[in-house]
């Protein structure tokens, strides 16, 4: 049987072979783990004669381990009895079984094996586990000079530690208490011998003349192991055992080794981290003279880990002291600091702010870092000492504001001791400076991952700056100023210094506008100023312009756009400056792809801040624009021969980011007085975008599109959206104006300029009713209208009905979706004019035949179950009844009652109620229901009549057949909704619904008044067997309270007569 489990073991984690033979293996395997014998096995083959594979023994301690727990007194002795005896043969060198020849892992597995038979037998059964353990170290006349023996105790140490000792791990209660047990009894019966032998061994192995074995790593590894069991051991046992003069001077000592000074850091760092009273843990402090033995420690950058474990112990000595100086040790410890003991502490912290700024200032970042919490956690205690400070003040007899802002509140520096701002300046230079590009490392466009960590470093300085402008402001003010006009003078020609000033002026206007500055609101404050200073030396800095770097560029055109408040009419020459860097090879015509494409973002969101102070050198900015506006559409990369869709038409080149600059254009040709240059400006950017639009159309091939070069098509694509994105941005940038008083505010257009515009529409018709088979032509149509109809109007209502017709005739579903948003956002627009109206009721039968049948498609693709359709199922349905309560919301529902429409009135009935009830979708069953409310208030009375405060609508008047009846329909619904496949009581949004139902039930009530407690009372809810009495309350409640009320009610209500 074990050369079965062998065999099985080696065949079940190979990587290659017949997978059938390996799941037999594993099946195997897994009858091992889980028979009841199965321990059996594996413990005679592990500790039999013959030693098997090393894959083959893992496993078998493995399934070992998992049946300890399981086990009985007489099993438990078994075990114990044969693992000790393999491991006292293993222990001696040169034997077969000998340990030393493993490897490591397999060390550390016996050693675990070892740990979790100690956890389960050391209480009742093997009380002797460490004694029988320590008489196997002695060997050639030393009590620990069988080094193969010293290895595996320890190693059996550092698992028991991991098992009832690490407090990093969670634990459920049961075996929180029992290890909490287990280290009872360690205290009582072994702890002092334990320690003991740390320190012997410690002083055994770092003495040359008593290594009585030639394997130097197994001593480094006894010497390594010795300093982690006593860093895991001393949070647990009493603080005499390790901190004694023998076993310090041992640890102290092992800080000049090459080999073991690293885990000797980290054990000392594990002593300072021991709990106890704040006056132990100072006294400890000073006892090891750890401020000045991490002073006198070399920070060799040739050994980077050890310098970042001095740092690490430099930043847990500090992050000690400042938990007695805040006294947050008092929780654990039971005992408050005394102020005596919090200034020894504070000074004893200060003395070691040297020592904390040279690890700042190192080169590397993974060093520096460490002490980041120690600084953080010392000026966060510095801002609340100072802020308790300023609550104290009286501040009746300051003066204050309209908004009750204090005027003039005593300046920080009187709130701060003179020892703690002592330390300010110093540091925050030294942050400051920390957060500029070392000399090795480069600025790359793609942020790999260095960079990455180097910004998340930048964003971690800045915290702490921002920490020390809470303190003292004008500390932070003369330090970043400096700074930032020392890289931006005329003297910087180094790149990184120059992007140091600008990352710094971006940091301190970020602190502005996040409240770690504190400033009044609408006052001029010495920090607004102080911006201002610095964001004018930048604008001005000829450092700006000479070296030529995307970093710089980059970061001075987001600043600038980011202040664009600055530039106010009074600033012209600010601004001429700024447009001057936007307009030049540093900008807009970069030679860095990057930074040209992310410039023409940045101009157009600059002048659209700034366009009240362009005037008059619009076409300057134009003139500058222009050559960038030839559009040269790129095929995107496909793997099949689909049509190209309107998202992939955009994913090749840069025409996305060339769009900012039409609207651009747009908004710099609207800023401008004249209506004859507006005129010759519009025509000089469209005229050639129309020629090439004829141009595309005379290649197309004709058919519709069936039969258009693909590239063909796409540059026509882009020229329709260049068009519309054009509209959009002269559009924003006209002002509405009030024609009289409480009138709506409207944008008025010179008829020459809307006839410009009509011009647009004219073309974008001819290319898509010239190839409506065409997608993209599609889209790019309906986007270039939908940017034309706020300035042109009702003007192009002839235009908007061919466009629907062109788009119905071809669109996909997935287009269908948008378009409809397209008309609802017309219908909502124009809701008052009878051109719209008109046009929606001419084609309303067409287009909700269109949305009926695709409604249908959806339906039956969604009985795939496939992600795809179940979304497009909802997306379609959701589209449709926003369509249509945006119809009836805008007071064009007459459009129904024609005669031509009847047939669609009584459909649009039928869905919506079917979509009332279909839970498979709650999302569009609840917008079915808001549906079915509006239909209920507009046309519950019977008639079409105009809602408060309106006077007229259209069809006013109009009988509304059919809907009576309707009504009735839809209240049944209510009650038998809880019915439905899919409703749960319980469920969130079944509730909700549910409770939108109950409005439907008021809504009724208010239009039919008592008729329909008639209904209720007489026919409906007693033909479905509700007693006489619930019936009565209901209706009571029904007339009585507010609809919000009643939602409640008729949730508990149903919950009630249905049991659910």
């Amino acid at each position: 049987m074990e050369d079965q489990i062998e065999q099985a073991v080696a065949i079940a984690i190979q990587g290659a072979g017949d997978p059938s033979l390996r799941q037999q293996a594993m099946d195997f395997c897994n009858q091992v783990k889980s028979s009841a014998d199965g321990w059996q096995m594996c413990l005679s083959m592990f500790t039999g004669d013959r030693k098997r594979s090393n894959e083959s023994r893992y496993f078998a301690l493995q399934v070992i381990d998992n049946s300890l727990g399981n086990l009985g007194p007489q099993q438990l002795q078994l075990v114990r009895e044969n693992l000790f005896k393999y491991v006292q043969a293993g222990v001696v060198s040169g034997s077969p079984s000998s340990l030393e020849d493993d490897a490591a892992y397999m060390r550390n597995k016996i050693a675990q094996t070892m740990g979790y038979l100690f956890i389960v037998a050391y209480a009742d059964t093997w009380i002797t586990f460490f004694d029988d353990i320590l008489e196997l170290l002695p060997a050639n006349g030393s009590t620990f000079g069988n080094a193969i023996a010293v290895d595996m105790y320890l190693r059996i140490l550092k698992v028991v530690h991991e098992e009832i000792g690490d407090n990093l791990i969670i634990r459920p209660l049961p075996l929180l208490r029992r290890n909490s047990a287990l280290k009872d009894y360690i205290r009582v019966r072994d702890v002092n011998k334990l320690a003991n032998s740390w320190a012997e061994i410690l002083g055994f192995y770092t003495s040359p003349a008593n290594i009585v074995t030639s394997n130097a790593n197994l001593v480094n590894e006894i010497i390594d192991n010795c300093l982690k069991v006593i860093g895991g051991w001393v949070s647990w046992i009493e603080i005499t055992l390790i901190v004694n003069p023998v076993l310090l001077d041992l640890i102290f000592g092992l800080l000049g080794n090459q080999k073991q000074r690293i885990s000797a850091c980290d054990t000392i760092s594990e002593i300072i981290l021991k709990k106890m009273k704040p006056s132990d843990k100072l006294q400890l402090i000073k006892l090891l003279n750890l401020t000045n033995v991490v002073a006198q420690l070399p920070i060799e950058n040739s050994d980077i880990d050890f310098d970042e474990r001095v740092a690490k112990l430099c930043n847990v000595i500090g992050l000690e002291l400042i938990g007695i100086l805040d006294d947050t040790n008092a929780a654990n410890s039971g005992e408050a600091a005394t102020p005596e003991l919090q200034q020894a502490a504070e000074n004893m912290l200060l003395s070691m702010f040297p020592i904390i700024l040279r690890f700042l200032t190192n080169e590397y970042d993974d060093t520096s870092s460490q002490i980041f919490p120690v600084i953080s956690e010392y000026l966060g205690f510095v801002r609340k000492e100072s802020r308790k400070e300023k609550r104290k003040v009286d501040t009746s007899g300051l003066t204050k504001d309209a908004l009750g802002q204090i005027l003039n509140f005593p300046a920080d520096i009187n709130f701060v001791p003179a020892n703690r701002l002592a330390i300010l300046p110093e540091l925050l230079n030294k942050l400051i400076m920390k957060a500029k590009y070392d000399s090795d490392t480069d600025w790359v466009a793609d942020k790999d991952d260095s960079d990455g960590e180097f910004l998340e470093i930048r964003s971690r300085l800045k915290l702490l700056q921002d920490l020390i402008a809470g303190i003292e402001i004008n500390i932070y003010m003369e330090g970043m100023s400096s700074v930032v006009n020392q890289c931006l003078g005329t003297g910087s020609k180094n790149w990184r210094e120059v992007e140091l000033g600008l990352f710094q002026l971006s940091a301190f206007s970020e602190s502005l506008r996040n409240g770690a500055v504190n400033v009044i609101k609408g006052v001029q404050t010495p920090a607004n100023l102080c911006l201002f200073e610095m964001f004018v030396k930048m604008v001005n800095s000829d450092a700006i312009l000479s070296i030529n770097h995307p970093a710089i560029q980059l970061e001075f055109m987001e600043l600038v756009v980011r202040h664009a408040s600055f530039f106010t009419p009074s600033e012209s020459q600010l601004l001429h400056r700024v447009l001057q860097v936007f307009c030049s090879p540093l900008g807009i015509h970069n030679s860095n792809s990057r930074v040209q494409v992310r410039s023409w973002f940045l101009i157009y969101r600059f002048v659209k801040s700034a366009k009240g102070s362009i005037g008059s050198i619009a076409e300057t900015v134009l003139n500058s624009i222009s050559s960038l506006l030839t559009i040269k559409a790129e095929l995107p990369k496909k793997d099949d021969d689909s049509e190209l869709s309107a998202d992939a038409a955009a994913e090749e080149g840069t025409f996305d980011s060339q769009l900012y600059l039409f609207e651009l254009c747009g908004l710099i040709i609207a800023s401008v007085n004249d209506v004859d240059t507006q005129i010759q400006l519009i025509e000089r950017i469209l005229q050639p975008i129309f020629a090439d639009t004829e141009q595309g159309l005379r290649q197309s091939g004709g058919n519709g599109g069936r039969n258009t070069d693909p590239l063909v098509a796409l540059q026509i694509h882009h020229n329709l959206m260049a068009l519309g994105t054009f509209a959009r941005g002269f559009d924003d940038s006209v002002p509405a104006i009030v024609a009289a008083k409480g009138a709506i505010p409207k944008k008025v257009y010179d008829s020459r300029l809307l006839q410009e515009f009509k011009n647009i529409t004219q073309v974008s018709i001819v290319a898509l009713e010239t190839l409506p088979c065409i997608e993209i032509l599609r889209d790019s149509s309906r986007f270039a209208f939908s940017r034309l109809i706020p300035i042109l109007g009702t003007n192009i209502l002839d235009e908007i009905s061919r466009l629907i017709n062109a788009l119905l005739s071809e669109c996909k579903t997935t287009e269908l979706v948008d378009f409809l948003g397209f008309l609802g956002h017309l219908v909502h627009s124009y809701q008052s004019e009878r051109g719209v109206f008109e046009m929606l009721g001419n084609m309303l039968n067409g287009l909700f035949t269109r949305i009926f049948a695709s409604l249908d498609d959806v339906d039956n693709a969604g009985t795939s179950g496939s992600t795809d359709a179940l979304v497009m199922r909802s997306d379609m349905r959701k589209a449709y009844l926003t369509f249509l309560f945006n119809i009836i919301n805008n007071n064009m529902s007459a459009v129904f009652m024609a005669d031509a429409n009847k047939s669609v009135y009584e459909n649009v009935l039928k869905s919506v109620l079917h979509y009332s009830s279909d839970l498979s979708d709650p999302t569009s069953t609840r917008q079915a229901v808001l549906a079915l409310n509006k239909m209920i208030q507009e046309w519950g009375s019977g008639q079409i009549r105009p809602p408060p405060p309106l006077t007229e609508i259209f069809g006013n008047g109009l009988k509304i057949e059919g809907f009576e009846q309707f009504l009735l329909q839809v209240s049944v619904l209510c009650f038998e909704f809880s019915s439905k496949p899919g409703f749960e009581t319980g469920d969130a949004q079944s509730r909700i619904i549910l409770g939108e139902f109950g409005s439907l039930q008021k809504q009724i009530y208010l239009q039919k008044g008592d008729s329909f407690i008639t209904y209720l009372r007489g026919s409906y809810l007693p033909s479905v067997g509700v007693p006489a009495d619930i019936i009565d309350r209901y209706c009571e409640t029904l007339c009585t309270v507010d609809q919000k009320e009643f939602k409640k009610f008729f949730i508990s209500f149903i919950s009630q007569l249905t049991g659910k």
